[in-house]
């Protein structure tokens, strides 16, 4: 299977005065990332910035009729300066830098405001330098920062790359997301906005673990250091008896030591306070070092806005704290608590030609959804030095999901009504321990993780109806009313261990040792009843129908990484060693299959320059069948299927392989990106 994706972005037209040109030294060499600053010479105006491309090339939209002095400076080169008059028409204008003949750790843009320091993989804002003062919210002020954007979704990008992680003060902020961030923190708190490329909690791990994290750090003013900030939001309208109502508030504490934020939403307007990014983080619970598991709960109703229903409500809490309990230990954690309510309507009319004749169908479908989410987290972080880090965290989550749906069709004449109810409880608790140490005064460093997740999830399914339905597939009785119900259970507990050695042969060679082990297990019940109207029960496990499975699957492996890098192109072939037990027991049978495979990897990157990179990566994939694809007898899955596994099913083996290409021009306000993915079977049971 092959795929191909390209995506092409451009500019927005621009009716300002536009200025072009290079950036160079006096041999004519083009220099990258030179910062020019164009610095208005009128009050109520704000900065205007560009950064160098690869070639050298800037890019200025000035404001018409206004004065600037624009400077440009590199690193270890003398500042340059050039003054554009009111009346100038000047569209292009190349620099030449001089050298000063000294080397500088990091670059200042030398002036009474300091707007923009680079250093390295660290880029670092200044926000008086931007701001009017009139923002109210952390949102309003990153708009107007260079190379900055803020999505309607609460999303931020710098220089075309998303904020993976949020901080504030070096900690990350109600579980990193961005959108609570940039929502709620008030403007006139912000002293400075750090964004740091290839971040990685783990300081001393950033030389050797790849990472492609990009986050913001959010530096208060000094007096702003230990404050309580927040607004209250409300909203009525009463103009009918099902008036809207919105209700919004959000109140943080902030301290060097203490840390405490909370948000509360209610409203009947299908508004929802998290993205499903958000939503995501906090479900998180698991050790980032592992590959995350299937989660079984759906976390996508509580995100989404929902405003075409006839009704919908919304209840939402959330507290957030942070405690310094001494330099070396600190604990944070987070409860979440969500309530949502909607009713829809759907109304459709169907035509349908059978023999040259036809027939009408109106259909009607009501349903309701009811839904209760609460999460709560907590995490130690424990630095007994500055080469060691160890990390505890853990999750426990809760959420019922009550959803009815109530179709009725009117077809010549003869109505008929299927209604459908889904009850789920669910319960799962996660936790995970870390441990980093650095070896000093040698190239060697040590990751140790454990993670461990229990579920408990027992969704219960009813459908009832006036018509009898699946005729021949399901045992059902005759009965002047259908009610059937199932019932399933299902526990799943998963340890997964991994232990992870780095060594550094010297800049351009690295060697990573893996030795880990996942176990997951998983007990499966499932029955279907016809409760029949005389009070006496129908079991489909007379049909062929109930199922009873306990699902094991071991997978211990050993691997070997291999990175070096020659010039721009990095490279990381691997090679695994995997053992798998997979065990399987039924009703009527058990099953065992052993595996062993080795399982190659490669990655591969060129960078052109800081904007236009190639990636390549290869990978050959055993993928086990899950426990509910393996049931050996059937399955009720709605009103209108009935479904079978296969316990004879093994692994699949895959070749997978993708390539990526980006390119970013400031200078152009261009963006591109294409994707090529190859997928091939080589194996199926």
């Amino acid at each position: 299977m092959l795929k191909f994706y390209f995506f092409l972005f451009l500019p927005l037209l621009s009716f300002s005065q536009t200025l072009t040109g290079t950036v160079k030294d006096s041999l004519n060499n083009p220099l990258p990332n030179a910062n020019v600053i164009a610095k208005p010479l009128v009050e109520n105006e704000g900065l205007k910035f560009s950064i160098a491309d690869h070639l050298g090339r800037y890019k200025l939209d000035l404001e018409k009729n206004i004065a600037y002095e624009i400077k440009v400076s590199y690193l270890g080169y003398k500042e340059a300066i050039l003054n554009i008059e009111t009346t100038s028409t000047l569209k292009e204008y190349h620099f030449v830098l001089q050298e000063k003949g000294e080397q500088l750790k990091e670059i200042i843009i030398d002036y009474e405001y300091k707007p923009i320091i680079v250093k390295k993989d660290t880029l670092i804002y200044d926000v008086k330098a931007f701001a009017s003062g009139n923002e109210r919210k952390m949102k309003e002020l990153l708009e107007k920062l260079p190379n900055v954007e803020v999505g309607k979704d609460g999303s931020v990008t710098v220089q075309g790359k998303r904020v993976t992680q949020m901080l504030v003060e070096g900690k990350l902020f109600f579980g990193g997301g961005s959108k609570l961030a940039v929502e709620n923190i008030p403007a006139d708190a912000l002293d400075k906005i750090e964004v740091i490329d290839n971040f990685n909690t783990v300081g001393f791990l950033k030389q050797v673990s790849d990472s492609d994290e990009l986050a913001m750090n959010v530096k208060l003013k000094e007096d702003k250091k230990k404050f309580v900030f927040g607004d209250v939001e409300a909203g009525v309208e009463v103009a009918n008896d099902n008036g809207f109502h919105l209700l919004h508030t959000a109140l943080f504490y902030y301290s060097p030591k203490t840390n405490l934020s909370f948000i509360g939403d209610i409203n009947n307007i299908g508004k929802k306070t998290f993205s499903f990014e958000d939503m995501m983080r906090f479900q998180g619970g698991v050790s980032s070092f592992l590959n995350k598991r299937k989660q079984l709960t759906n976390l996508y109703n509580f995100s989404s806005d929902n405003t075409t229903v006839i009704e919908n409500k919304s209840q939402f809490g959330a507290f957030n704290f942070r405690q310094e309990i001494n330099q070396k230990l600190d604990i944070e954690g987070f409860g979440i608590f969500s309530k949502l309510f909607s009713a829809s309507l759907v109304a459709s009319q169907n035509e349908y030609l059978q023999n040259n004749a036809f027939t009408f169908e109106n259909r009607t479908t009501n349903g309701e959804n009811k839904t209760i989410l609460g999460i709560g987290n907590i995490k130690l972080n424990y630095n007994p030095s500055d080469v060691s880090k160890w990390y505890y965290n853990s999750q426990y989550q809760f959420s019922t999901n009550n959803i009815s749906s109530f179709l009725s069709s009117i077809r010549d004449g003869q109505q008929n009504t299927f209604e459908t109810l889904n009850n789920a409880d669910n319960g799962q608790l996660k936790q995970f321990i870390e441990w980093h140490k650095q070896y000093k005064n040698t190239n060697h460093t040590t990751t140790f993780v454990v993670n461990q997740s229990y579920e408990n999830n027992k969704p219960i399914n009813t459908w009832l109806t006036d018509t009898e339905f699946l005729t021949g597939l399901i045992p059902l009785q005759n009965d002047s009313f259908y009610n059937i119900q199932q019932i399933k259970k299902v526990k799943s507990n998963n340890v997964d261990v991994l232990l992870k050695h780095y060594w550094i042969l010297n800049n351009f060679n690295h060697l990573y040792t893996n030795v880990g082990n996942n176990y997951g297990t998983t007990n499966l019940q499932i029955s279907e009843q016809q409760f029949l109207t005389n009070n006496s029960i129908n079991d489909f496990a007379n049909g062929g129908f109930g199922n009873d499975m306990n699902y094991l699957l071991n997978d211990f492996y050993v691997g070997f990484e291999y990175k070096f890098k020659i010039g721009k192109w990095v490279n990381r072939p691997a090679i695994y060693t995997h053992f798998y037990h997979l065990k399987t027991k039924q009703i009527t049978d058990s099953y065992t299959i052993n595996r062993n495979y080795f399982e190659p990897q490669f990655n591969s990157e060129y960078e052109f320059n800081q904007s236009e990179s190639l990636k390549f990566s290869y990978k050959l994939v055993n993928e086990f069948p899950e426990a509910s694809k393996l049931l050996e007898r059937f399955t009720l899955q709605s009103f209108n299927s009935v479904f079978k596994g296969n316990a004879l099913l093994s692994n699949e083996r895959f070749h997978s392989a993708s390539l990526n290409y980006s390119r970013m021009s400031m200078f152009r306000g261009l963006m591109a990106f294409g994707t090529v993915n190859f997928n091939k079977k080589v194996r199926n049971h």
